[in-house]
């Protein structure tokens, strides 16, 4: 009889375990497979290769003009060169777009789309995280390409100033894209990958988001912040935007190399002080590109940009600077004979094997 209640007692104790196994099989499953697919969407966002960086821009040079062999190689200094597969080559572009449009001046030399103010290519290897910003003069001379009336066509005919390429598209995307194919033809015919292009407004934005940017104060600024040269200067905001767009303010020169070098310094520093707060707290970045949505156009797609922070700012990928070696005169930028084919061959090809 006592055997009886125990086999009872047991086998009760065995259905009630029976009937809370399933509900909480079924709150395990609830909690780890939402974890589970984030992971993997982290996984394949930050770290799965497939798929990025496709050379895909729609605009480049032909028609009889002198477009680059296929695939590009170049010789320099008695060494065949080809397109270095795992070099990844963005174009940075600050557009100003607070210009003053009623001006008859600027509407009579321009098309639908706003001047780009900065031009920086970044070169990133995807192999050694190492990434080199080379700043391209506004000045430059380049090939420039012109939709037609009803936008189905490209003429590839204008040689103008670098910066005013961004003017002729009929959407940021356009814009972005034609830029891009004229630095392409301007660095010899390399694939220009991605664009970024970042409203000039975004500078005070994003400098107050980081809260201030620390550089130091240069011939050219000295007078307008009131600091002595080579002084430590916490850029707030607006003090930033003179810093990056100024050319005519006191003290200044007025000749863009100048400013360029103001540009270099500032963009720098930010990405110091940006490397700094995201090592401190991985979600920055995200916020950082929260802030600065608005003013962004680009054809990076949500997955490059996911590679391009793990490499760059979460692993603390390398970043080095090279200077255009050349000269501006009437406002025409000319690099040194073999400068381009040397920053081409170092940074973005290979030697044949």
């Amino acid at each position: 009889m006592n055997t009886g209640k125990r086999r009872a007692g047991r086998l009760h104790a065995w259905l009630l375990q029976k009937r809370w196994r399933r509900p909480v099989l079924i709150a395990a499953c609830a909690v780890l497979l939402p974890i589970l697919l984030l992971g993997l969407a982290g996984w394949f966002l930050l770290f799965c290769p497939w798929g990025l960086y496709h050379a895909n821009n729609p605009y480049s040079l032909s028609g009889g003009l002198t477009a680059p062999p296929t695939p590009l190689q170049l010789q320099y200094n008695g060494v065949t060169y080809e397109i270095d597969d795992d070099v990844v080559n963005i174009l940075l572009l600050g557009v100003d777009d607070e210009v003053d449009e009623t001006d008859p001046g600027w509407q009579a030399s321009v098309g639908k789309g706003y001047p780009a103010d900065t031009l920086v290519l970044c070169s990133y290897n995807t192999r050694t995280n190492k990434a080199v910003l080379l700043p391209l003069s506004r000045h430059f001379v380049a090939l420039q390409g012109i939709p037609s009336i009803n936008g189905k066509s490209i003429a590839w005919q204008q040689h103008d100033h670098l910066n005013l390429a961004h003017t002729y598209g009929e959407s940021p995307e356009q814009s972005g894209q034609l830029t891009k194919a004229s630095v392409s033809w301007l660095l010899g015919g390399i694939p220009i990958h991605r664009y970024i292009s970042v409203k000039i407004g975004a500078v005070r934005h994003v400098t107050n988001y980081v809260g201030g940017v620390q550089v130091f104060t240069l011939p050219d600024f000295a007078e307008v912040a009131g600091t002595q040269e080579g002084d430590g200067l916490l850029l707030d905001g607006e003090m930033a935007e003179l810093f990056v767009r100024g050319r005519s303010l006191t003290g200044m020169t007025g000749r863009d190399l100048d400013r360029m070098v103001r540009q270099r310094v500032f963009l720098f520093s930010l990405l110091d002080t940006v490397k700094k707060q995201v090592k401190e707290n991985p979600l920055f970045a995200l916020g950082l590109y929260q802030e600065m949505a608005p003013y962004i156009s680009t054809d990076l797609s949500l997955r490059e940009m996911g590679n391009l922070a793990r490499g760059l700012l979460l692993q603390g990928g390398e970043v080095a600077l090279e200077v255009m070696s050349g000269d501006e005169v009437d406002q025409v930028y000319t690099p040194d004979e073999g400068w381009i084919e040397w920053f081409v061959s170092s940074y973005c090809m290979r030697p044949v094997e």
